[in-house]
């Protein structure tokens, strides 16, 4: 991780291994980190974990929770199929693609894994914002996880009363909404440490 941030010019970095089966934190790490032999003189930057304190915009994988409401609601299937202009016009906001396409027409299924950003806000848009919001709820975004490590953030999540006429268009592509590196739905099933982990070293 070190290597990467370095390479890619990176403030810092985080990496979660989960346990898809029960939520468990099999291993954590932060870059950059510090000398826990020398903690007195460690940077605090560098001291705080990152991975629960930090908060970023998700972008194009919060689509799972868009595309997974709306199939939950019933209003598409994975086979129901968008006929997606580069761009779509949403209140005052114009979205489209980071690189140039055609008008194209793409099932959920195959949206769910392109990189269509008017595609994914497309599919979602038409169920209306309270929807929206409520699924952004159950999945636990704007709450803590209960993983225990200290400091962790709950993240930012936007009041329904203060959307705007394009939060329709924005959230559901991951922006305008912050998370932390560890958010995985606590609201549902809170993260712990194995014993492991949570050992301290001797």
């Amino acid at each position: 991780m070190r290597r990467r941030s370095r390479k890619w010019h990176a403030k810092g970095g985080s990496a979660i291994v989960l346990d898809p089966r029960n939520g468990q934190v099999l291993a954590m790490a932060n870059a950059p980190g510090f000398d826990s032999n020398d903690f007195p003189t460690a940077n605090p930057e560098n001291r705080r974990n990152r991975a629960v304190t930090d908060l970023y915009e998700p972008g194009s994988t919060f689509k799972l929770v868009t595309i997974s409401g709306a199939l939950e609601d019933g209003i598409v299937t994975p086979q129901t199929r968008f006929l997606l202009q580069p761009t779509i016009h949403v209140a005052d906001r114009v979205i489209h693609d980071a690189e140039a396409r055609p008008t194209e027409r793409m099932s959920v299924a195959q949206i769910l894994t392109s990189r269509r950003t008017s595609a994914r806000s497309r599919s979602r848009s038409g169920s209306g914002r309270r929807k929206l919001a409520r699924w952004i709820s159950r999945w636990g975004f704007g709450k803590t996880t209960g993983v225990d490590f200290p400091g962790e953030s709950a993240g930012l999540v936007l009041p329904l009363d203060q959307w705007s006429g394009s939060t329709i268009g924005t959230v559901p592509i991951g922006l305008g909404i912050a998370v932390t590196a560890d958010a995985d739905g606590g609201g549902i099933r809170g993260d712990r440490p194995t014993a492991a982990c949570a050992r301290p070293r001797t």
